[in-house]
């Protein structure tokens, strides 16, 4: 498993935070990822941990979540996303 930390820009309400929280889950769902989530960091308005098969899942639940944040003009702006492996993923062992 990876996990990916994931951190973004929020300025809205509780109405759209929960849809946006909505999308996430939606978006991580259909590629088979594990959400925990949302917390609130110190360096970001939100931040949410992901525990995905592969780092490509990642990327392809994050390019559906955008189109969707966009269509629906909520304020969320990704900021950046740190992932961390096992040893064992890391090595290859």
């Amino acid at each position: 498993m990876v996990l990916v930390i994931w951190k973004a820009d929020f300025d809205g309400n509780a109405k759209q935070l929960a849809r946006a929280d909505v999308l996430i889950r939606e978006a991580a769902k259909a590629v088979g990822t594990k959400v925990d989530g949302p917390y609130y960091p110190q360096d970001a308005s939100l931040m949410y941990l992901m525990w995905t098969k592969a780092f490509e899942d990642m990327n392809r639940s994050g390019r559906v979540l955008l189109d969707k944040v966009a269509r629906e003009k909520l304020p969320l702006t990704p900021l950046r996303y740190e992932v961390a492996v096992t040893p064992k993923e890391f090595w290859g062992k």
